[in-house]
């Protein structure tokens, strides 16, 4: 027969479930003003065609005080990096259909063509966005930049199946891949390029760093790539006068 648990220790025990709950309630609805300002926060960098609004403008749409958003953002700068970080996890947890198999080099075409393809399908929201996180004085936010090509882990595969020369520094390979990647952005992010040409100079940047540290297998396919990204970039380039 068990011992009678004491009243000291019901009250105890009363106390953390009752404390449990409040924590919880209070996590969900940090976690839905959270998502609140964030939502409000994309409706009107749509409607403004910029991030121009004030956090005041801010917290008005959002019906919380004038506080709330730097409570949770900091500034503006970290709520549009908010923005951004919210975009990834929701891309990462989209179901995806890749044709590439267990090809590593293809996977990392695959993989950068649908992140490209998801912010390209809102460019009144994800233009401004980048614009002014990239175009800022503040130094880029490398680990944000680095969430949204993160090259490391596919290079290592590819390296690991023989399709890369051996003995290369596939950090600076990384490197240059996200460089590529960042130009090619800044070009659709100024209205050079539409999203259509915003993939393809993003292939090519891919393909041509590829190409020159590819072992002899993949020298092949990633030639024909080149190939056919120059001439499919032929007709959507203006060309010097």
């Amino acid at each position: 027969m068990s011992a009678p648990v004491s009243k000291t220790a019901q009250t105890e025990s009363a106390s953390r479930e009752t404390f449990g709950a409040r924590l919880d309630g209070y996590i969900s609805r940090r976690g839905e003003f959270h998502n609140r300002i964030l939502d409000a926060a994309e409706k009107l960098i749509v409607e403004t065609r910029g991030t121009f609004f004030s956090m005041r403008d801010l917290a008005d749409r959002a019906k919380v005080s004038p506080a709330t958003p730097f409570n949770h953002f900091g500034s503006k700068r970290g709520l549009l990096s908010a923005i951004v970080e919210r975009s990834f996890d929701r891309f990462v947890r989209m179901p995806k259909e890749t044709p590439s198999g267990a090809d590593p080099l293809r996977q990392m075409f695959d993989r950068a063509d649908l992140l490209l393809c998801y912010y390209a399908k809102k460019p009144d929201l994800y233009r401004p966005v980048f614009a002014e996180l990239l175009g800022s004085e503040e130094s880029p936010d490398r680990a944000l930049l680095q969430a949204i090509t993160s090259w490391r882990s596919g290079l290592r595969a590819a390296s690991r199946v023989g399709q890369l020369q051996k003995g290369r520094n596939l950090d600076v390979i990384a490197n240059q891949l996200e460089t590529n990647w960042i130009g090619s952005l800044m070009l659709w992010i100024g209205g050079v390029i539409d999203g259509s040409g915003w993939k393809l100079q993003a292939e090519y940047g891919t393909a041509v760093t590829l190409l020159s540290v590819a072992s002899d297998a993949a020298v092949p396919w990633l030639q024909d790539r080149v190939l056919q990204l120059e001439a499919q970039l032929a007709t959507v380039i203006p060309r010097a006068h």
